[in-house]
């Protein structure tokens, strides 16, 4: 069976989004204040809390994090290895130094190796800790916080991946961080094109953050700026699409978990691979990618596959690069076991135009 090109993301949007943006238009609020972005901020739908920012993209969110709780002091934030970089770029925009730590695969996910940390002489040093819930899986949240408490640090959850996922204990992805940030980019759960949500502990941060989103203005005295700032918002337009997604959330959950469902089938005999996010008692996932990684020991079987999905009408993404081994990152720290983790694979389409003939053809390049 052939098909055509198979992208790897496809933005779901109906006449429901068609209907919310056309009325932002004729409301004619679409810069940064309106009705869909007072909707979406009000909502715990996303975040799980009630301190709610919306900004202009999940880069900022993590930047407007960093810079509301520790300020720009250039101070160390203990950053995971294995992430996209805006993680790490994020730390470095708003002023500080990523110090980069290794994970472990755990069953489900990517876990902090918390005991590496603990015996690491720059832990002491470190006033932040950023953990990613990569790939649609929730790390264990009660295991982040407590480290964090134990050690006195502030917790970061970079969500954007995972947005509705929950951990072992059913704790909910963003829940627990002092900040806990998500991403709306086009290929996300749910998309406003570009667009980001930065959500809060604290509501003394919250206030503080919603100061510097609007270029650090007094909220009671037009153009007196108090304290450092920049424009950080999201467009009414953007949040009218985002609302539109998120009334519509349980139904592109549901189908994104049916197609994990189908994907985990058909890869269920491939052993020499590791399956993420899982389908599992463990946690519940919030399929973003379907990802697979070679075990250590069949790492060497990476390049034929790679050769042949290349030549194939699928469009697919190899896995992050650890940040450390990259040119705009190799000068700053790493707590390493030197061991070297592997991490060879590759993000496989899931959206809502595949179909589970699609996933079986996609499948049929991994034999071997």
């Amino acid at each position: 069976m052939n098909f055509s090109k198979i992208p790897i993301a496809l933005p779901w949007l109906t006449h429901h989004e068609n209907e919310c943006v056309n009325e932002a238009l004729s409301s004619t609020w679409i810069s940064s204040r309106g009705k869909y972005i007072d909707l979406v901020e009000s909502s715990n739908l996303i975040s799980g809390r009630d301190c709610n920012l919306l900004v202009s993209n999940g880069t900022i969110a993590l930047t407007l994090a960093f810079e509301t709780l520790i300020g720009r002091s250039g101070l160390n934030v203990l950053c995971p290895n294995i992430t996209f970089g805006a993680t790490a770029n994020s730390i470095v925009q708003s002023g500080n130094l990523p110090v980069f730590y290794e994970q472990k695969l755990s069953e489900y996910s990517f876990e902090p190796d918390y005991e590496l940390l603990e015996n690491s002489p720059l832990l002491s040093k470190c006033t932040a800790l950023v953990i990613v819930h990569l790939y649609g899986e929730c790390l264990d949240l009660n295991k982040a916080r407590n480290f964090c408490d134990r050690h006195n640090l502030l917790l970061i959850e970079d969500c954007a991946e995972a947005p509705f996922s929950t951990d072992p204990s059913g704790l909910k992805c963003g829940t627990v961080g002092d900040a806990s940030t998500f991403s709306f980019f086009a290929n996300k759960v749910l998309t406003s094109g570009e667009g980001g949500l930065v959500s809060f502990r604290s509501h003394d941060y919250y206030l503080l953050a919603k100061q510097t989103r609007d270029h650090g203005m007094n909220q009671d005295v037009k153009y007196q700026h108090d304290i450092y700032g920049s424009n950080y918002r999201m467009t009414n337009i953007q949040a009218a699409l985002l609302y539109a997604q998120l009334s519509r959330y349980s139904t592109i959950l549901d189908k994104r978990s049916d197609l994990l469902s189908e994907y985990i089938s058909a890869f269920s005999s491939f052993d020499y691979l590791v399956n993420i996010p899982r389908s599992s008692a463990l946690s519940s996932p919030s399929p973003w990618f379907f990802v697979v990684i070679f075990k250590k020991d069949f790492i060497h079987l990476h390049a034929n596959v790679y050769s042949k999905l290349s030549s194939s009408p699928i469009e697919f993404r190899p896995l992050f690069l650890p940040l450390s081994q990259q040119g705009a990152f190799s000068s700053y720290p790493l707590i390493s076991s030197v061991i070297d983790y592997p991490h060879v694979g590759f993000m496989l389409p899931l959206h809502h135009k595949l179909t589970p003939a699609k996933i079986i053809f996609i499948s049929s390049f991994f034999s071997l």
